[in-house]
């Protein structure tokens, strides 16, 4: 797989490998992108569009069709095989080439030779990063090459900071820790009021004082990443069986 890539988010497009198919079509590449979930069309796993000359459906839709798992936490693990594949890409180039490919999606950036030359991938997120982990962990095993660092914590978010705040954690994580590589899915918790401190009134979900709330959050996460120099890859949250509940999501 040749880099640069963008990890997929709704409405953005990417192209991943057909090696979940289990047939003798996996060296073609296929170019997906995930739409928002159209209700008529809830549970038809093809969402292809007249003219388009390729198969398009939402990617972890995709990857459950092809795999047969379960759950989206397995899906998750899915996903981070098509991650896995991106970052392999990325430490197979040289350091020049890697800011080069990096330019548009982010300052941040890989540490070319990092301690001990053993990068540390840090997973962050909620029970969805605990299934990227497990993906990460399988596929860069075989590499003495790549600590994969399991940080996530099931239920929790960016809202409830009063049940687990990520940003405390975080710093407490960069001050004795080296994150290298930081990959982060999380957002299926959130959809619940949210305040900026205990002495402040609760805000609606999706009105504008929630938003910048939210917003500023995970601001200062990412920030304190890239000041870390770390490199950021935000992974965008799966199409959602439900339609009501996938419409909620699309606010994440």
């Amino acid at each position: 797989m040749r880099p640069p890539y963008r990890i997929a988010t709704t409405g953005q497009t990417f192209t991943v490998w057909k090696a979940f198919s289990g047939t003798n079509k996996n060296t073609r590449i296929w170019r997906i992108r995930q739409r928002p979930l159209i209700k008529s069309r809830a549970g038809k796993p093809r969402m292809a569009r007249k003219g388009a000359g390729e198969e398009e459906m939402p990617c972890f839709a995709f990857l459950h069709r092809l795999s047969g798992f379960k759950n989206f936490t397995q899906v998750a693990g899915a996903l981070a095989f098509v991650l896995a594949g991106v970052l392999a890409g990325l430490f197979a180039m040289p350091p020049r080439a890697q800011a080069q490919g990096l330019e548009h999606l982010s300052s941040s950036y890989v540490t070319p030779f990092p301690e001990r030359n053993r990068y540390r991938l840090y997973v962050f997120g909620d029970s969805l990063g605990d299934g990227i982990w497990a993906g990460l962990y399988r596929a860069f095993k075989p590499d003495g090459n790549i600590d994969v660092v399991k940080k996530s914590r099931v239920s929790t978010g960016f809202v409830r900071t009063d049940y687990f705040d990520w940003n405390k954690r975080l710093s407490g994580i960069l001050t004795t820790e080296k994150v290298h590589i930081a990959v982060i899915m999380v957002g299926a918790n959130d959809m619940q009021p949210i305040r900026p401190n205990k002495k402040s009134k609760w805000k609606k979900v999706g009105t504008p004082e929630w938003r910048e709330i939210y917003s500023k959050r995970i601001d200062r996460f990412i920030k304190r990443l890239k000041k870390s120099r770390a490199a950021v890859y935000w992974v965008g949250l799966p199409i959602m069986r439900s339609a009501k509940y996938n419409d909620k999501m699309q606010l994440m």
